[in-house]
């Protein structure tokens, strides 16, 4: 653990929960100013770690059309002025890319986890970064309405530090779906300091996902639709809407969960000259091969998996959430960039340019004063069997495809578990976010409600409320039963 031996020493510097790509350049971008990151020293909170790093040649015009296909994605739930901040922040996006994404990298194609590992060694040499590595954020601490400390989990011991800023830079709920504990619950520390949130229902799933040992390969969503095949097992053909890629998840899910398997044929994909010269589908064929798959001859078993949350902690295009001293950057914000789907490379440009922003607020804030805090605190014990139990309900209910009931009963089981255990409030409240939004739109599909409603609204939650709708539904469920 890389933690001085005088924990006080650390007391008043701003606390980064989460060594995600956001949380790292965070880091770094914070000049000379001492800094906390709280890692739990593993890549839980990279969603995109297996997507291409971005192409650093990437151009105005570039940006202008990849604004326009965010706005399409995000199916009127973006917010424009944050859309058009991305497409005016492209020199700044391209120069943050030269300096943070070593030569070497782009050279071997690297991905999303070979460029955290280089920022965490970055950040290692860099003295005013202290690095609490294996730890956990348990707890923010609020005073007089404001942030005044974090309480940590760390080689089975806990600690309490004041500080005035916190900022949550963990991943979202689909760590979870994906059978893994999330390094930092952020979305729920946040609900339990004050914090709203926003459109928590929807989770983008990459619609042909295959498995290498315990890693997921993701096929390059921009793979020309007319150059790829499906089959099920007995090599029948299966028709799929391959341009509609949230209807292809759907489509992908409903095959596999009826007990089939789904086949993917990328032979002529990989002779098509348009994919040549595609950096992303090059370092897709590149990584296959490292794979040991030759996918000029081999049908590739694929899968729809839960790749990146689009909603989250509720903030302004610096980063601040409507909690004095709580800052969010990365999956677990909603910056108003997503709306109601992502758009594939969205997240590296994402934490590129908020986390200059967040960190340049981060410096500017007026400093408040606190007293020092006891770290004589104990942490909670989470329940056995709770973490399997918790995948298994968010797989179902918060598949591509969803409905009232499964959502009503996945909300009644957990019930119990909200008031002590963070991923289970997160689950819950994704889940009613879900129940919610009677209709159909971007990511987000109801069985029940399979249109969308005229115009698109947001869902804004806060604590009280969640808590509230979820002792109804709970008592709801109990009458019938």
């Amino acid at each position: 653990m890389n933690t001085p031996e005088n924990i006080d020493k650390l007391h008043g510097q701003p606390v980064i929960a989460g060594s995600s790509i956001a949380g790292l350049l965070i880091a770094l971008h914070m000049q000379d100013a001492p800094c906390i990151v709280v890692s739990s020293g593993e890549n839980r909170g990279c969603p995109y770690r297996r997507e291409p790093l971005p192409d650093p040649e990437i151009t105005s015009k570039t940006f202008i059309a990849r604004s326009g296909g965010t706005l399409a994605c995000g199916d009127g739930l973006c917010l424009p002025e944050t859309v058009q901040l991305f497409a005016d922040s492209n020199s700044l996006i391209q120069k943050d890319m030269a300096d943070f994404i070593p030569a070497e990298l782009r050279e071997k194609n690297g991905n999303g986890e070979d460029l955290r590992a280089s920022l965490l060694d970055r950040v290692r040499q860099n003295r005013n970064i202290t690095l609490l590595s294996p730890a956990v954020l348990t707890g923010i601490t609020k005073t007089e309405g404001r942030v005044t400390g974090v309480s940590l989990r760390a080689d089975e011991r806990s600690i309490q530090i004041s500080t005035d800023a916190v900022i949550l830079a963990s991943g979202g709920v689909t760590s979870v779906i994906r059978g893994r504990q999330p390094e930092t619950c952020g979305i729920s520390l946040a609900l339990r300091a004050g914090a709203h949130i926003r459109d928590p229902e929807f989770i983008h799933f990459h619609p042909l996902t295959f498995t290498e040992g315990q890693e997921q390969i993701f096929v390059p969503e921009n793979v020309s639709a007319e150059t790829i095949f499906f089959s099920d097992e007995k090599n029948h053909p299966l028709f799929f809407p391959v341009r509609d890629r949230p209807a292809l998840a759907r489509a992908v899910w409903r095959q596999t969960e009826s007990g089939h398997r789904v086949y993917l044929d990328l032979s002529e994909a990989a002779a098509d000259p348009r994919h040549l010269t595609n950096t992303t589908w090059i370092r897709f064929m590149e990584n296959s091969r490292r794979a040991g798959r030759d996918l000029t001859v081999e049908k590739l078993p694929v899968t729809a998996s839960p790749a990146f949350h689009t909603g989250g902690i509720l903030v302004d295009t610096d980063g601040r959430s409507s909690v004095p001293g709580l800052w969010a950057c990365g999956e677990i914000a909603s910056t108003g960039l997503h709306g109601a789907d992502y758009l594939p490379g969205n997240a590296f440009l994402e934490a590129l340019l908020f986390s200059r922003r967040v960190a340049q607020n981060v410096l500017i804030r007026e400093t408040a004063r606190f007293p020092l805090m006891n770290q004589n605190h104990t942490a909670g014990v989470r329940p056995h069997g709770l973490a399997g139990l918790l995948q298994r309900l968010s797989y179902v209910a918060l598949s591509p495809v969803r409905s009232a009931k499964v959502l009503e009963l996945v909300i009644s089981k957990l019930a119990e578990f909200v008031s002590f255990d963070d991923a289970a409030l997160l689950v819950t409240t994704c889940c009613l976010g879900a129940l919610r939004r009677q209709e159909s739109r971007g990511c987000h599909y109801r069985m029940d409600f399979p249109s969308g409603m005229e115009e698109a609204k947001h869902s804004d939650f806060a604590l009280p409320f969640i808590l509230k709708e979820i002792a109804r539904i709970r008592n709801h469920s109990d009458s019938r039963h």
